[in-house]
């Protein structure tokens, strides 16, 4: 993907380094120029001043979620501070690289632990489980020891979850093929399950599931 396919109203994400110090801003794309290979964004305002990123050993990537694809990340990219005819400021962005889709089929995996229930086989017999945590192709499920699965059976279950920074619900039918087991120390049981299908808008959750975790992992401030 080449920093001109983003389109105005795009949201994305500026993830700064400075010598092993991390910090991530959201933004959105105000406008476009193929020609010049470059794009405006939003200014981000910190303690009522915009944030300027003339420093000096400073690295930025930027990450964006295109709609219904991978996310996409541009190393090293620069952002210019600039002032519009209008006399408004915005950012200046170019990047020399195109951006890499990231695979997140042998990638992120992200912690669940909610309660779920379970339909498993012809008959449709419910039980009750644990969602441990989820991918692009599969998730694992942990139950009592008193429920016996098998290899190759077919587990459903409805998950759903609310992401409060963007005021967003979401709601997924998971249909797993059971791949793995494995009795762990306390009794229960954890099995592991390959999506038989793609899901419909799950890559766009577990991204901003992972953005919002590299936030809190990188902290909020540059020392």
């Amino acid at each position: 993907m080449k920093i001109e396919e983003l389109t105005a109203g795009q949201a994305v994400t500026l993830m700064l380094n400075m010598q092993g110090s991390t910090m991530n801003f959201d933004t959105k794309i105000q406008e476009v120029y193929p020609q010049k290979k470059m794009v405006l964004a939003e200014p981000i305002y910190r303690n009522d001043k915009v944030v300027t990123f003339n420093v000096k050993n400073l690295l930025i990537d930027l990450w964006v979620q295109p709609e219904n694809a991978q996310p996409v990340l541009f190393k090293n990219i620069t952002v210019a501070l600039v002032k519009k005819p209008d006399n408004s400021l915005c950012y200046n962005i170019m990047s020399r690289m195109d951006g890499k889709s990231i695979n997140r089929r042998n990638g992120y995996r992200c912690f669940i632990g909610t309660p779920i229930t379970i339909q498993v086989g012809a008959n449709h017999s419910t039980s009750p489980a644990i969602l441990r945590n989820i991918s692009i192709s599969g998730f694992s499920i942990v139950t009592g020891s008193d429920v016996d699965l098998k290899e190759n059976q077919v587990v459903h279950t409805v998950f759903q979850d609310r992401i409060e920074e963007v005021s967003k619900n979401y709601s997924f039918q998971l249909y797993g093929i059971i791949v793995r087991k494995e009795e762990l120390q306390n009794g229960q049981v954890l099995y592991g399950c390959k999506l038989n299908n793609s899901v419909m808008g799950l890559s766009g959750y577990l991204s901003i599931k992972q953005r919002l975790e590299l936030k809190r992992n990188s902290g909020n401030d540059m020392r």
